[in-house]
């Protein structure tokens, strides 16, 4: 039995002791393959290379001095390249740095290797599908962003953002007037007497009422008496007259109060997007009601202080025309142009001004709404997320040219109206005819 037992605890022994010198062993092995790594420096060569790896520690970093030192500064476009016995061949064949997040194409920047813009735009977005575009973009990076929202919320307010424009006295520019505001403890408490009362002291026969923390629940009362609610509204109505309307005038406000849609399925879906809503006192405006009929309604593109394109408005369809009123080729997803283009308002150059100078406090991408005639300019409202980013803009061009405007791969100067209307209309850019681009464009800004 004692044998046995001496015999099983020799096993036992050599057991262990061929364990632990297989560790032994392994740990070697790693170190000396870490050795090598170290002196002969990344990448590893085969014997049959040609161009030797650097043999030393020293050699090593100086390549990745060299190597980081290639890219502090990406504006630079002649890099110095590493010497040639550091480079790998396939870097040997082909050495590029690598491009800023929200970059296109080297050809974008120069177009010193291509006379096709279209051409670079569209092949950037079969390389990267769904991240070069602005509605990609807004999908990705805007609608669920709740700093960028906080940031934004100011401007989206219907309410604030008109004392926010006021304050900034821009001339020729007119501001709908306030006639009175209802908060979320009014509503809850407001009964259709007190929202009679409440009219009958407005003075004004026409007037507009909506919420300032969205984009429907719109409704209009016209001559004192004919009520309509036209947009997204959970009561639509053709016309009703007051005060029997009073009733469905309340419930829409006081829908609109708590809601954000009319539609709760498509609430549902719109949940956690477009975060500047989401930072918005919720309260219902009245204001007054502009004359229509004369006025027509322009949404301006606006990237940081630059007016790209404008939108003349006719209910859901829109015509777009460049800076210098010439017609684009392009839609806003699957709506139509309108019917037969009106002439050049009388105010277009006002407009103009008043973009400049009110977008310039606003950073990024937004859509400023204006109503103009012949004689006024009227604000309208600041749109950060059109259609709530579902519908994309076409040709794809010009969403791409939108997000390469944003992010400084086209710049400000190159992008002229003429600029615009051959990337847009005609999908070429010609070499010497961006040089004739900007020197009409010019002209027309001195004229």
């Amino acid at each position: 039995m004692l044998a046995h037992m001496q015999k099983v605890a020799n096993k036992s022994r050599r057991r262990d002791f061929y364990a632990v010198a297989s560790w032994i062993v392994f740990g070697m092995v790693c170190g000396l393959c870490t050795s090598h790594l170290i002196m002969t420096g990344l990448p590893q060569f085969t014997s049959s290379d040609e161009h030797m790896a650097p043999r030393s520690i020293m050699a090593v970093l100086e390549y990745r001095r060299n190597h980081d030192a290639k890219y502090d500064n990406l504006n630079v476009q002649q890099q110095q390249e590493p010497p040639t016995h550091l480079r790998s061949p396939t870097q040997t064949k082909k050495q590029q740095p690598p491009r800023p997040k929200h970059q296109l194409d080297d050809r974008l920047l120069s177009f010193n290797n291509t006379t096709n813009m279209t051409a670079a735009l569209e092949e950037q977005l079969l390389k990267h599908p769904g991240q070069r575009t602005y509605t990609q973009e807004c999908r990705s990076s805007f609608l669920f962003n709740n700093t960028w929202g906080k940031l934004k919320a100011q401007w989206a307010d219907k309410d604030h953002v008109k004392r926010l424009i006021q304050d900034l006295n821009i001339p020729h520019l007119k501001i709908p007037k306030t006639l009175a505001l209802f908060n979320k403890t009014v509503m809850e408490n407001l009964t259709v007497h007190d929202l009679q009362s409440q009219i009958e002291s407005l003075n004004a026969t026409d007037y507009i009422i909506k919420p300032t923390h969205t984009s429907g629940a719109v409704a209009k009362v016209l001559n004192g008496s004919h009520y309509s609610c036209f947009k997204k509204c959970k009561e639509p109505a053709d016309e009703m007259i007051l005060p029997d309307a009073l009733p469905t005038m309340l419930e829409n406000m006081k829908y609109s109060m708590e809601h954000f849609f009319s539609n709760p399925r498509y609430e549902a879906f719109q949940k956690g997007r477009q975060t500047q809503y989401q930072y918005i006192p919720r309260q219902i405006i009245m204001e007054e009601h502009l004359n229509m009929d004369t006025l027509r309604e322009w949404h301006w593109w606006v990237i940081d202080g630059h007016p790209l394109w404008v939108c003349r408005r006719c209910g859901l369809n829109g015509t777009y025309y460049s800076s210098r009123f010439q017609p684009l080729q392009m839609s806003l997803g699957h709506y139509p142009a309108c019917g037969d283009p009106p002439a050049q308002p009388k105010t277009w150059n006002k407009m103009m001004e008043i973009v400049s100078r009110l977008s310039k406090h606003v950073t990024g991408i937004m859509r400023l709404d204006l109503y103009a005639d012949d004689e006024s300019v009227y604000f309208s409202e600041i749109t950060f997320t059109t259609s709530s980013c579902d519908q994309e803009l076409n040709p794809t061009r010009a969403d791409a040219l939108v997000y390469a405007v944003a992010h400084g791969t086209v710049s400000h100067e190159l992008a002229t109206a003429a600029f615009v209307e051959r990337v847009v209309n005609d999908g070429v850019v010609e070499l010497p005819q961006l040089a004739t681009a900007g020197k009409e464009d010019q002209v027309a800004k001195t004229e």
